[in-house]
């Protein structure tokens, strides 16, 4: 009894968080969604979410590995983790996006995102660029984020172009071992 007790609480804390919800194949969201446990975008899977749609997450994340196609949504709620962008190019696109209340708005892990018109409020973090990520933040608003607007490190070389920093905790921008290609007009 005791060695089969040792073994469920060895499987039990060995075993990779499981994601509440896997897209594996496209979808489309429209209206409001809520999730309680993090959502994964599976590589080469499409996530499009409709204009004028609400995302709300509680104690959770969206993951995206594939594409995200949304435009004038909401990404929100309660003590959740953020977007995690893995590897992500140019095919996330989010213009005209709200991303509010999570611990980092944006988190991107290296790959070359576009991200273009997109309001980051009410966050720890608004983005944060990490493992040599590049590409391209444009006309991007950070506004009230708690601690940071912007944190590029781990040398991103992401250009920053024409982003308004507005209200955010200690830095509206925060640079730490990375160097973007450009950092202007904003």
């Amino acid at each position: 009894l005791v060695g089969l007790c040792l073994i469920t609480a060895v499987v039990l804390f060995c075993t990779p968080p499981a994601f509440g919800l896997v897209v594996d194949k496209d979808t489309v969201w429209t209206g409001g969604q809520a999730f309680t446990a993090d959502v994964q975008v599976l590589p080469g899977v499409t996530l499009t979410v409709s204009p004028g749609s609400v995302a709300r997450f509680t104690n959770a994340r969206l993951e995206i590995s594939g594409r995200l196609l949304a435009r004038d949504a909401e990404f929100s709620g309660e003590s959740w983790q953020g977007l995690v962008l893995k590897g992500s190019d140019a095919s996330v696109e989010l213009p005209g996006c709200v991303i509010k209340g999570a611990k980092t708005g944006i988190f991107i892990q290296g790959g070359k995102p576009m991200l273009e018109g997109v309001t980051l409020s009410g966050n720890d973090v608004g983005i944060e660029l990490r493992g040599k990520a590049s590409g391209q933040v444009s006309r991007c608003r950070f506004v009230g984020n708690r601690k940071v607007g912007l944190f590029v490190k781990d040398d991103s070389t992401t250009s920053v172009v024409d982003c308004t920093f507005d209200g955010n905790g200690r830095y509206g921008a925060y640079l730490y071992h990375a160097l973007p290609q450009a950092f202007q007009d904003n």
